[in-house]
Formats: structure tokens, sequence, C-alpha cells
């Protein structure tokens, strides 16, 4: 299959090319070949259903028998060389990738013979280090440096890895989507599928079997109790006035400590104010309607009827054509220099929103679950932004706590006056023109945009289709605290910070609440028509299950 002397990879360089030309050549010469071979064999109805499946095999054979040749005849060689590179040199290129490819899916099969039988090693007498991925994952558990082991919250990601690998390989090998045809593994059936998986699965996968997988999945399980009982991964101390707050070679005060926000927000007005070209509308978030029950597609508040917003960007879009400094358009024509320039601050602009979501909608949220925030209802999801009382809140849906306890999450966050103004304008008139900005930019570079996801397009932090990655927010985040603190500061960091001053400063101004309480002297009175039914509201049943949703009975049943 492979030179193993030479160590050499099957070339792929021209494959696809390669693949463009043969199919062209196929649909050039697919009389003439047809013709031809009709004549040679004769009406043989059944050669006659593929001609060119046989002879693009034969091909191949004739192929590697003249390579073979070539070490021997030199003067065949060249002349046969001659004729495939110098008559018909796309038929040589079209012979070697076949080959090629073929090779190669041989390389893969093997391969996933391989990690089969990884995954399928059983113990010997009994002791799951004589596999070797139980063995591996202990190499695993070492540091970097190799000079202590991992904790447990560290360790058990790298398990989870191994775990989910091992999922997939075998749930290929229980349903194969195709043959494996040089490791003899059938296609799978299509009936009894559920029999053979439960088959697979209860051979390599349920506990107690010898497989790593069961052994990797229990030793898991006690890596994350261990974790429950090992020190927090960061520790803060705290200066005797509580104003000050230090980790390792990190000291910063509250009052710095709220430059940061600052920082986002008046920055964010900056931009805003040269992307609006001069135009101040007139906002008035309490008077702007929003229905947070409508779940049509592609409804946010921007396209309430009641709000006349759909084409307020517009106005925009003249301003910007017609303004006598930085014009976006001149003569009926784009200057694209400019626009790029304009839409670099939209960009800019995006970040600093960001950030101020990220630091000012009180406790920080996980980056992916910011990320992820839709603004506009898409074919089966919600949208994340909507204005409420006045103020623009953002909604995240908190996968974690679903994972745990199977229930939905949400957590509603509000946005200062200063920056609800700033997003509002941004959803209203900048994000709407970036957009018709970037459509004339794809048409005008002739970029076709291919398989576009239509729902990534409704992200509200995206690039081309497809969500941030939380390594942007950790730039963002480590450039505005160089500037603000003269620290850098990543998001891990950062929210544990977050998290120590909320422990330290917030609980002593908030007033504990139990909703659940019915025996203090503050409990609510209510709580008696839960009694009267024979449960107590921690079990959940009141006042929702048992139709308590009045506090006196409109009548009394006789």
């Amino acid at each position: 299959m492979f030179d193993v002397s030479r160590g050499l990879w099957p070339n792929f360089g021209n494959y696809l090319c390669a693949e463009e030309t043969s199919a062209a050549l196929n649909e050039g010469r697919s009389t003439s070949a047809e013709y031809d071979y009709k004549e040679s064999t004769g009406n043989n109805d059944e050669d006659d259903l593929d001609p060119d499946g046989d002879d693009d095999d034969g091909d191949g054979d004739w192929d590697s028998e003249d390579d073979e040749l070539d070490h021997d005849d030199s003067a065949y060689g060249s002349a046969q060389a001659e004729f495939s590179r110098e008559a018909h040199p796309e038929l040589q290129v079209q012979a070697d990738v076949e080959l090629d490819v073929a090779a190669f899916d041989e390389f893969l099969e093997l391969l996933y013979e391989v990690c089969l039988t990884l995954c399928t090693e059983t113990f010997i007498a009994g002791q799951p280090g004589s596999t070797l991925l139980v063995y591996f994952s202990g190499i695993l558990g070492f540091s970097k440096d190799c000079q202590h082991f991992l904790l447990a919250r560290q360790y058990c990601p790298q398990l989870s890895g191994l775990i989910y690998i091992q999922r997939l390989l075998l749930l290929e090998r229980a349903l194969p989507l195709r043959p494996y045809h040089t490791i003899g593994i059938p296609q799978r059936p299509h009936t009894q599928q559920l029999e053979r998986l439960n088959e697979i699965r209860a051979d390599h996968m349920v506990l107690g079997s010898e497989p790593p997988l069961a052994e990797l999945v229990s030793l898991r399980n006690f890596g994350r109790t261990i974790a429950r009982t090992e020190p927090p991964s960061i520790l803060f101390y705290w200066s005797d006035d509580g104003e000050t707050v230090s980790n390792g070679s990190l000291q910063l005060t509250m009052d710095k400590f709220r430059e940061l926000p600052e920082y986002f927000t008046s920055r964010a007005e900056e931009l805003c104010g040269s992307l609006m070209y001069g135009l101040e509308p007139e906002i008035d978030l309490a008077s702007v309607k929003d229905d947070l029950a409508n779940s049509q597609s592609g409804y946010c508040f921007v396209k309430h009827p009641a709000n006349g917003l759909e084409s307020a960007y517009k106005e925009l879009l003249i301003r910007a054509y017609s303004s006598s400094k930085g014009a976006l358009a001149r003569d009926g024509h784009w200057r694209w220099p400019i626009v790029m320039s304009y839409l670099k601050q939209v960009t800019e602009l995006e970040e600093m929103l960001a950030g101020g979501l990220y630091v000012e909608g009180g406790s920080c949220p996980r980056v992916r679950e910011l990320f992820a925030l839709e603004c506009e209802n898409g074919p089966f999801t919600s949208c994340g932004i909507y204005v409420w009382g006045g103020s623009v809140v953002y909604v995240a849906r908190h996968h974690k706590a679903k994972r745990q306890t199977n229930r939905e999450f949400y957590v509603v966050r509000f946005l200062p006056a200063r920056l609800s103004r700033v997003m509002y304008l941004y959803l209203v008139y900048i994000r709407r023109l970036a957009n018709l900005l970037r459509r004339e930019q794809v048409g005008h570079s002739e970029i076709v945009q291919k398989n576009s996801d239509e729902r990534n397009e409704r992200l509200l932090f995206h690039v081309n289709g497809k969500a941030w990655s939380t390594s942007h927010l950790t730039e963002i985040l480590v450039n505005a605290t160089s500037k603000t603190w003269n620290q850098a500061i990543n998001v891990r960091l950062y929210r544990q910070l977050a998290i120590a001053i909320t422990e330290r400063h917030v609980r002593e101004v908030y007033t504990p609440f139990n909703r659940y309480d019915d025996l203090s002297s503050g409990a609510d009175r209510n709580a008696v028509f839960a009694w009267q039914s024979g449960h107590r509201p921690l079990q959940g049943c009141y006042p929702t299950r048992r139709g308590h949703s009045k506090p006196f009975p409109e009548s009394t049943p006789i």
C-alpha cells in the first residue's frame, strides 16, 4: 500500500483539481467511449449496464502492472511515461488519484481496526492496567512538567475525551454507515438495528464489562466525587477594610474594579456616535413594545408592528450615503475603503458590547452561553435580547444547570441605561446597515458562500455565521484590563474575581428569601391552602399543581 522504506504518505495535493478534470473528461468522451466499447464487445446486455465502471477498474490494474515493469524495462517505461504525460496527461492524473484514494481508504480502515482493537481489549488476570487505554489514561494524570499529579477536576476532562471517542468508535462498529471491505465489517442492516446495538453495548459498554470503557467511566465518576473535596482553584485575599483584593501578583481595589465597566460603556458610546453619522433619534425604551411569548421565527422587538422600527435603518443609510465627510458611496458607487473601515468599527463596537454584557449584567455568564445569544427567533430557537421595563435585557440559557437537574434554567440580566441605549441603536440601526454592506461586499468581490447556516446569522456575535470562540472574549478582556488596571486578566480569573467580590460585598445588601417557608413569622399566609390540601410548598404541589391560582376560591363547593 505504501513505500515503507521511503515513509511516504499518499499525495493528495491535486485531488480536487484532478477530480474536476476527470469529471469534465468523462462528460466529453462518454459518447465515444460507449461506441468503442460496443464495437469491440458486441451487444452484450450485461456489460452494457456499466461499461465505464469496468474500464476504470481495468485501467487501475494495468497502471499498477506498468509500474512494476518500469523497473525492468526503462525503454518501455519512458515510452509509457511519454504517452501518459504528453499525449494524455489527464488520464495519468486521474489514474494516480484513484490509486491514492484507494490506498488512503485502505489505510483509514486499518487505522479504524487498530482503534477498535484498543477499545475492545480485555483485562489480563482481571487487572485494568493491563489494557493499553487504561494504562495511557494514567499517563494523562501527570502535569505538563511531570513534577506532580493533576487534581481530580483537572484529570476528569481527560477521561471524558477518551470516553467520548470510544463511544463513537463502538457506535460505528455496531451500526456502520458503509461497509469496511478491508477489515471485513459489513454495512449495517436495514432491520434489527437496535438488537445489533445492544449486542455491542452489552459486550463493551455497560458497567462490569472488561473492555476499558467501563473502567474509565467508573474512574471518572470517582474523580468527580473527589473533586468536591478539593480546595478552590483560585484563592483571593482581602485587606482589612475590604477594599483591596489580591491573588498572587494581582492586587486590585474596588475603585479600579469599577473602571472596567465604565471603559466598555464609554468606548461603546464613542463608537456608536461615530457609526450613526450624527443621527440622534429619540429613544424611550419604556414605550418600546416587545413580546417575550412570541415564538414566531424571525421575530424580535425591532419587527414588532407597534414600534415601527423595521425600516428605521434606511434613515441611517441615507445619512451615510449623503454625508459630506466619510460618505460610504459617491456617484452611485460604493467607496470600498471607507466601507471596510466602517465595518471594522462595527466589529470593534460588537467587541465592546460583548465586554459590556459580560461585566455589566450582574454575575458573569459563561462565555459559550453569552455567545449563543440570538437577536431574533429561529425555527427552533428563541431570541435572547428583549426590551422590558424600560431596559434592554438578555436571557441566558444555562446548560450546566440543565445537565445536573434535567430542567431548563434561564437567567435574565438587565443592562444599565447607557449600555441599553447603545444596544438599542446597534440592533435597530447599525447592525442592519452593516448586514446590508456585507451583502454588497459579497456581491462586489464575487464570493459565493455555500452551505451557510441560516440560524447562525441570527447570532448576536458571529463571524461569517460562526459564533465567536471563547478566546475572542479573552482577547477583549485582556486588552481592556491592560488599559484600565495595568495588568492583563483573562476570562477565567475575572469570573472567579467577580464571584469573590459578590460573596464579599453583595451578600451584605440583600435580604434572604425562602419561597418554601411556611413556618416562620414572615411566611406567606397563603401557604395554609397547601396545608389544607395535605401538601407543603416544599413538595412543589403549591400553588400550580393543585389549582391554587387565587388566594380564595370564587365559590365554595357544597
